[in-house]
């Protein structure tokens, strides 16, 4: 028969059995739940580290183009890539252009393929926003060939060259009358900011011009000089 004192004694062990049994068991689960974790972590960095040692690198001499400077690909950009700023012809006209503006001695400078939104301004009092922005947008949108500014960047002298493609392919009578359009209002535009301007020939600068050009570089007072 069981005794009550007995029982008085049994049931506290049996608790403090219990509680010291899960003091062991929970600790141990959560140790492995926390070891599961850790273990993925360590995973997923050596997975970064593996895949970063796996990323080619580039050969030696290779040319490293910036993201921005590849070819578009949608997002509203239209596919562009890039091209020479001046053709050859024109490039044999610059050669010669250059050298005669290395040769003076007033700081000159020769510019290719300018807008005249560059250095034409156009007057904006007594004229309402939307004509002025008409009109600039109207000059922006044109460049001339080549520019020759002063020392003080102002321009002196606007060269346009009639190329052979400056008239459209095999000189189309339509294009070559457009052409030929474009090229007075920018004469009539830049004759009346007070710049000067030269049409070039496909043969290039003749004797003419060259000289006309060379005159630019000279001192205000050069023929007291002589």
């Amino acid at each position: 028969m069981l005794d009550l004192s007995d029982l008085h004694i049994a049931i506290p062990l049996a608790v403090s059995g219990a509680a010291l049994v899960v003091a062991l068991v929970v600790p141990k689960r959560r140790l492995r739940a926390h070891g599961k974790r850790t273990g993925r972590r360590a995973d997923i960095a050596a997975w970064r580290i593996g895949h970063a040692r796996k990323t080619p690198v580039p050969k030696s001499g290779a040319r490293r183009v910036p993201a921005s400077a590849k070819p578009s690909e949608g997002r509203g950009i239209p596919p562009v890539s890039q091209r020479p700023v001046l053709n050859r012809s024109e490039e044999r006209v610059f050669a010669q252009l250059e050298h005669l503006v290395e040769r003076n001695i007033m700081g000159h400078v020769l510019l290719a393929q300018v807008s005249m939104g560059e250095f034409l301004a156009i007057r904006r009092k007594g004229r309402s926003y939307g004509a002025w922005t008409s009109d600039f947008n109207r000059i922006n949108a044109k460049r001339v060939d080549f520019l020759i500014v002063d020392p003080s960047w102002n321009p002196v002298l606007v060269i346009e060259y009639q190329g052979a493609g400056h008239y459209g392919p095999d000189g189309a009578r339509k294009l070559r009358r457009d052409a030929e359009k474009r090229d007075a209002i920018k004469r009539m535009m830049c004759h009346a900011a007070g710049s000067g301007f030269m049409e070039v020939m496909a043969s290039g600068l003749n004797e003419a011009q060259l000289a006309e050009i060379n005159a630019l570089f000279r001192p205000p007072n050069w023929q007291a000089d002589l």
